[in-house]
């Protein structure tokens, strides 16, 4: 083989390589989102925390169960505070929390303090 052909040789082999290291860079990065948006979320939980997992649907862990957001609202009040709800299903149960009567709720109060609690609805 002359000079030229291992001159082509090499670069092809440098463009080969760099093109395999993109396609693995960006598989690994794919695999690390799936992976972040899939892990639980552990409480505490805050208000931009419920945001979140509700836009990625990204699941959450409440008194060590694995629960998907599938309702969320929030409602502002005159005084500062925010009150957060959000209706939740438990992951792998053809039981749902709401259809047992139960809701969470975030409450967000004026001076930036917040309380989490799991209240039934009344019929």
């Amino acid at each position: 083989m002359n000079l030229g052909g291992v001159i082509i040789l090499f670069i092809l082999i440098v463009i080969f390589y760099s093109i395999l290291y993109s396609v693995h860079k960006t598989l690994k990065d794919a695999v690390r989102e799936l992976a972040r948006r899939h892990d639980p979320i552990e409480l505490p939980l805050t208000s931009h925390g419920i945001k979140q997992a509700y836009n990625n649907s990204t699941p959450i862990n409440l008194f060590g169960k694995s629960y998907k957001i599938w309702e969320y609202e929030a409602q502002s009040y005159s005084c500062g505070g925010i009150l957060h709800k959000f209706r939740i299903t438990r992951i792998n149960d053809d039981s749902s929390l709401y259809r047992q009567g139960y809701k969470v709720v975030i409450k967000e109060y004026y001076d930036g303090s917040t309380s989490v609690d799991l209240e039934r609805e009344l019929a």
